[in-house]
């Protein structure tokens, strides 16, 4: 999966893969990591994604201007009072 992240230049591959059932920590680091809202957006609501806090909190800061985001952030829980 990291291979296709890095090499692909298709968002619809990407959105697959946040799609997924089960996406871990790590995959979901670099899917976050490429900054498409669209596609963070699917990550965040896919209750099978795991994301690190550190993750959370920097989807936070940088798109603290998107409602979807905050709101699918808020929705997911886990953020750090």
């Amino acid at each position: 999966l990291m291979a296709i992240i890095h090499s692909t230049k298709e968002v619809a591959r990407i959105h697959a893969i946040a799609r997924r059932r089960t996406v871990s920590p790590v995959i979901s680091k670099e899917i976050a990591a490429l900054r498409n809202i669209e596609v963070i957006e699917t990550l965040l609501h896919n209750r099978g994604a795991r994301l690190y806090e550190d993750d959370m909190l920097m989807l936070v800061d940088e798109f603290n201007q998107n409602g979807n985001v905050v709101d699918a952030l808020i929705g997911r829980g886990g953020l750090p009072m």
